[in-house]
């Protein structure tokens, strides 16, 4: 099933695409195919949004909020107005914080909960500790 943007032609947007197991967009002047379960997280910033891979980063003029209406929900969680992560690359929760391949990002309490709930239903195994005043989840 392909899922398009009905932003038209005539505006110069090129629409982004899911189909399959694969998002296809456009980074720069390179049209890119890269499927779901490599991508690790999505960013926003003043002006451009990043999709980050195992590995790579590839900067589009897309908005945060196109980019997440095209990722299945089960698959993909919003922490953040400025964050949406790939819940099988999660790694932990600490404090105000998810680690996600490497990479700490900023959460607030309301997605923090709610995150914690969407990897409780994905991932049943999360062992959670708390350690003084500091609550660290932490996932195995």
């Amino acid at each position: 099933m392909i899922q398009e943007n009905s932003s038209s032609a005539a505006t110069g947007y090129t629409p982004m695409l899911l189909s399959g197991d694969a998002l296809y967009f456009i980074s720069g002047e390179r049209r890119m195919k890269v499927t779901l379960e490599r991508i690790t997280h999505v960013s926003a910033g003043e002006n451009e949004t990043v999709i980050h891979t195992l590995g790579r980063r590839y900067p589009t003029n897309y908005q945060i909020s196109d980019i997440i209406d095209r990722l299945p929900p089960a698959q993909f969680f919003r922490i953040h107005p400025l964050h949406v992560v790939a819940l099988q690359h999660v790694q932990a929760i600490d404090g105000k914080e998810v680690m996600i391949a490497g990479e700490r990002l900023f959460t607030t309490h309301f997605y923090r909960m709610h995150l914690t709930e969407a990897l409780e239903r994905r991932r049943p195994q999360i062992a959670m500790t708390v350690k003084g005043r500091d609550r660290r989840d932490t996932l195995s």
